[in-house]
This record gives C-alpha cells, structure tokens and sequence, in this order.
C-alpha cells in the first residue's frame, strides 16, 4: 500500500472574530452555519457544503494554525488537548483558511475535490476560554494552536 503524500503544509496566525474562523472552497459559495455548531460543550468544528467553521474561544483573537493537505489519512503525530473528525464537500480544487476579514492561507490545494475528511485538532482553547471569562478584555492572541489536515474520502 502507498503512503500518503504531504500536497501542502502552511501555518499562519488567523483572527479568530467572535469564537470562529473558516476554511472555505475557492469560489464557492460560504455556508451558513447550523445552530448545532454553537451547543455546549462547544465543538472543535462543523461543516456545511464548501465551508467549514472552526470554533475558538468566544472573544477576539489569533490562534496558531498548522493545515495540511494530504493524498490519504496522514500519519498520527503530536499531542493536543482535543481532537474533532468531520466529513466535509469541498468542490474546488483549492480551499483558504481565512478569517472574517482576510483570506490568511489562499489556493491550498486538495488531493482532489468533492468529499474531504478532516482530523482536527487544537491545544489551549479552554485555557484562552478561562482567560476571556476571567477577564474579555485579557489578551488570549497565540494561546490556541491548531493543526487541520484534510485527505480525500
């Protein structure tokens, strides 16, 4: 059997704006997000069709993020607080990770389009979590670290 190949690895700060960020298909539409993404206990992520939000603590800030694109399921590597798999449909053949404002990481490239599975996996979001509800005016930038990869189904 193959092994999986590493199409594309990027790492930004992306402005998480009232608890999310996104990865969207390039050109496509951006979903709405379904009431079940902001139950509590709050969920790593939730995809709609070409849009996936990623749920950080509920204030302002920039996380640490890691996406990689992957021909098939990547090997298991570090360790972080929680983890979330979700399916999602990408239909272009390049995605972004962005935030509400700008675009961070444009033109990532998919294996191939169409139904994705995503292993999602963040460290620091109860402590940024604690922070902001201790205090919102208390600076949470850098505290979540986040790793996304993503691999054709």
């Amino acid at each position: 059997m193959d092994q999986p190949e590493l199409i594309h690895r990027a790492r930004a700060d992306v402005l998480s704006e009232h608890g999310f960020f996104l990865i969207t298909a390039d050109g496509g539409p951006i979903g709405e997000p379904l009431p079940e993404f902001f139950d509590r206990p709050l969920p790593l992520c939730g995809a709609v069709v070409d849009t996936v939000f990623l749920l950080s603590c509920p204030g302002t800030q920039y996380v640490d993020c890691v996406v990689e694109s992957w021909s098939g399921p990547p090997p298991e590597s570090g360790k972080y607080e929680e983890q979330a798999d979700v399916e999602a449909v990408l239909s272009m053949p390049t995605f972004t990770l962005r935030g509400p404002f700008d675009d961070e990481l444009p033109n990532i490239p998919l294996a191939r389009p169409g139904q994705q599975h995503l292993r999602v996996r963040c460290t620091g979001r109860a402590e940024a979590r604690r922070r902001y509800e201790a205090n919102p005016l208390d600076e949470t930038d850098g505290v979540e670290h986040w790793k996304i990869q993503l691999w054709p189904r």
